[in-house]
C-alpha cells in the first residue's frame, strides 16, 4: 500500500500477503490524505498576509524541516517538531505569528482530512487474512481523533475479535453501542456532576483534610 501520483495505489492478493504475520501501515499518505508532509493552511496564510510566495521552496521547507528532525531524533514530541518547522520557516521568510496557534491549528487541519476513497474496501479485504496497526510519529490524539472521522479503528475491532471472539462481521454493532452511550451519557448523567458529585467530592475532601489534621497533631482530633 503506497501513495502513487496523487491517489493511492493498493495492490492486494493472497500471494501478496503469503508468509505474513502483519501489516503496519502508516496514517498519512497511505491511508489518509494531506497530513503534516503538506505545508499546513494557517502557514499559506502567513506567508500571503506578509506578502511572501507561496511556493515550491516555502513547502519543500517546510518538507525538509520536518524530516531532518525526525531523522535526528525519531522520539521527538510530535509538537516539538511542529515548533521548530514553524519557527525555520518564519526566519527563513521573515513572518511573525503565534507559534502555539499555528500548531494548534495545524493539529486541527490534521483531524479533518479524509481518508482515500478506495482505503475501506481495500481494508475490509485485508483485515480477513492478516493483522494490521498503525506506525505513525503523529500525535496521538491528532491520529486517533483523524482516525475515528474516517471511520477507521485499529485496536477496538481487534480486541473483541482476538481477545473476546467476536465475529468481525459483528463489531460494528459493538462499536455502535459504544458511540450511542458516549452520546447518552453525558445528556442523562451529566447534570449529577453538578449536583451529587460534587457534594461527594467536598465531602472526600473535608474527610482527608480532617486525617491530616489528626495526623499532624499526633493522633488528636481536638
Amino acid at each position: 500500500m503506497a501513495a502513487a501520483g496523487g491517489g493511492t495505489r493498493f495492490v492486494v492478493a493472497p500471494k501478496n500477503l503469503r508468509g505474513y504475520h502483519g501489516l503496519s501501515l502508516d496514517a498519512y499518505g497511505a491511508l489518509l490524505q494531506g497530513g503534516p508532509d503538506t505545508m499546513p493552511q494557517v502557514l499559506v496564510r502567513l506567508l500571503a498576509d506578509h506578502g511572501k510566495p507561496d511556493d515550491r521552496v516555502a513547502h519543500d521547507l517546510w518538507r525538509k524541516t520536518l524530516h531532518t528532525q525526525y531523522a535526528a531524533e525519531p522520539f521527538v514530541a510530535f509538537r516539538e517538531v511542529h515548533r521548530r518547522a514553524f519557527s525555520e520557516s518564519f526566519t527563513r521568510f521573515g513572518i511573525r505569528g503565534d507559534v502555539d496557534v499555528c500548531i494548534d491549528e495545524a493539529f486541527d487541519e490534521y483531524r479533518h482530512v479524509r481518508a482515500y476513497p478506495e482505503v475501506h474496501a481495500v481494508l475490509r479485504e485485508l483485515e480477513e487474512d492478516v493483522p494490521m496497526a498503525i506506525v505513525s510519529n503523529m500525535d496521538t490524539m491528532v491520529l486517533l481523533d483523524a482516525l475515528h472521522n474516517n471511520g477507521l479503528s485499529f485496536t477496538f475491532p481487534l480486541i473483541l475479535a482476538h481477545e473476546y471472539a467476536v465475529p468481525a462481521t459483528r463489531t460494528g454493532i459493538y462499536i455502535l453501542c459504544m458511540a450511542v452511550a458516549n452520546l447518552l451519557g453525558p445528556m442523562l448523567l451529566g447534570h449529577f456532576f453538578d449536583t451529587v458529585d460534587s457534594h461527594w467530592t467536598r465531602a472526600h475532601r473535608y474527610a482527608l483534610w480532617r486525617s491530616d489534621r489528626c495526623g499532624a497533631h499526633y493522633g488528636s482530633c481536638g
